[in-house]
């Protein structure tokens, strides 16, 4: 299928807000359109965004049908996630994917909504924005380049420059130089690997893969990894790049443990293609927003990725 890109948001345009996975604090939700309306968006908050169930944001069918209407209403431009945490994956059955190729609507969150990503791409091929969100990142303490560059993603259709992040504040590397091109695709390594051997399993193949993670110990970031080998995700992809990993550690300080040094070193130093580490986007502050589904060039050794289309038509 044909790459579908959604269309620009434009000024007054209504932003749909959904919970695809845990529940909301009320307070920070409403500091996040509190900032979408001041910025000129009008702002729909889902049906079910405020409902509970245990560790989730109301019952599956309600979280999926707030997603389907919100792609279903021509009055709706767009939709950003008011959270990640655990969930999403559990509605990737209900989805409407007929509906959602039919109305592209720019798609935006990270972490535990990588799920929608990876299915939206696989069933809509649908062009989204791994990126902030409404009760967690969006609001008025925005780092200047994140918020930059997530409304030119969003509402300028002649954007395709790099994507610019502080180069000063970060340790973004080269692990294997080269440049490569190709559709960015990934989000948080947890979700992509937990998506392997199910209909909507990542196919990386001549695609640059990123990946990101948060809070988890060594140990099951060096199974991820493995896995991932062992599926020939790395092997099918043109390039590697490796965003931030949040808070990974070794609960136990008595045990030996591997770090992510020698963890990139046993996975991806043998590949024969870009490898980039510790880009700045995914859990931390300077989470530089990513256009997936679009043709980026990926220089590993100038720490740039530069796209080569626009996000959005």
């Amino acid at each position: 299928m044909t790459v579908v890109h959604p269309h620009s948001l434009r000024l007054g345009a209504t932003i749909g807000i959904v919970a695809p996975a845990g529940p909301n604090n009320e307070e920070k939700l409403q500091a996040g359109i509190t900032y979408l309306q001041s910025k000129g968006y009008r702002t729909v908050v889902g049906t079910h965004v405020h409902d509970a169930y245990g560790y989730l944001a109301g019952s599956d069918i309600a979280r999926a049908a707030d997603i389907n209407e919100m792609f279903d209403r021509d009055d709706i431009d767009a939709i950003i996630c008011s959270r990640g945490g655990y969930g999403a994956m559990r509605l990737l059955p209900l989805l409407d994917y007929q509906c959602i190729r039919a109305n592209p609507k720019p798609f935006m969150g990270y972490s535990d909504i990588t799920s929608l990503h990876l299915a939206f791409w696989k069933e809509a091929q649908l062009a989204t924005f791994y990126g902030p969100m409404v009760s967690i990142d969006i609001n008025d303490h925005m780092r200047p380049l994140v918020e930059q560059t997530m409304w030119q993603l969003l509402t300028e259709p002649s954007f395709a420059g790099e994507l610019m992040y502080d180069r000063a504040s970060n340790n973004v590397r080269a692990m294997l130089p080269g440049i490569a091109e190709g559709v960015l695709v990934g989000g948080c390594m947890t979700l992509v690997e937990a998506l392997l051997g199910t209909p909507w399993q990542l196919d990386c193949t001549g695609r640059i893969l990123f990946l990101e993670d948060v809070d988890e110990e060594w140990h099951d970031i060096d199974r991820m990894l493995a896995h991932l080998s062992l599926a020939g995700i790395f092997r099918d992809a043109a390039a590697i790049v490796m965003g931030e990993m949040v808070n990974v550690h070794n609960s136990d300080e008595s045990k030996p443990s591997l770090h992510l040094a020698e963890l990139y070193r046993d996975y991806l130093s043998g590949l024969s293609k870009p490898v980039l580490v510790d880009f700045p986007s995914g859990h931390g502050q300077d989470m530089t927003p990513l256009p997936l589904g679009c043709a980026v060039r990926l220089d590993a050794s100038g720490a740039s990725i530069r796209l080569l289309e626009a996000a959005t038509i």
